[in-house]
């Protein structure tokens, strides 16, 4: 009886892994409006391919449109402070310096940031799997929410936070199996 094997899954490309920044850009959207919408093109370790790492979304504001703690300006802060930079948000959702200089090309101010790096990979990340979307059967390839250092500390506390995120549900990794590929015979395959 012939053999048919069952489908990848993925090799080394899924788990954690060191990346670098080699190009950012803020996205345009047609099907929601999002107050910022950057992608960082990363290079990971050990693949010839990019993948794009998106940080969009939009601000809680509180009943007089200022912005007020969420988890979007949690990932916001996150970036910037991996990147050590001396900027932010301010109240309006604008980005700022910490004179609270209004910014104007937030692209060139993160590709500055990405050019400093000391190390070839100087970023740590997660890549997972995730189920696909409703109406789809293709699997997504995502980041993690969060980017650190690659240094002992970022890698701790990004292995820390993937435990806590698969724990709470909030990472969801896609398990494939080989129902599509099946070695049994059955009727319709009479070989």
């Amino acid at each position: 009886m012939p053999f048919r094997p069952g489908t990848g899954t993925g090799g080394s490309f899924y788990g954690f892994k060191p990346c670098k920044i080699v190009s950012v850009k803020e996205v345009e959207s047609s099907s929601w409006n999002p107050d910022i919408n950057i992608e960082f093109e990363m290079a990971i370790e050990g693949s010839k391919y990019t993948k794009g790492y998106r940080l969009a979304g939009i601000f809680d504001r509180d009943s007089e449109g200022n912005i007020m703690s969420c988890a979007f300006l949690n990932r916001i802060y996150n970036i910037v402070d991996t990147l050590d930079m001396n900027i932010g948000v301010n109240r309006n959702g604008e980005w700022v310096d910490f004179e609270d200089n209004k910014i104007n090309n937030i692209v060139e101010v993160f590709s500055a940031a990405a050019e400093k790096a000391d190390q070839e990979f100087p970023l740590y990340c997660f890549l997972y799997k995730a189920p696909p979307n409703a109406g789809y059967n293709k699997p997504l390839t995502k980041f993690a929410n969060r980017i650190m250092k690659n240094a002992p500390k970022g890698r701790s506390d990004l292995e820390s936070f993937v435990k806590f995120m698969k724990a709470n549900g909030h990472i969801k990794e896609y398990v494939e199996t080989d129902t599509d590929y099946s070695a049994e015979e059955t009727e319709e395959t009479p070989f």
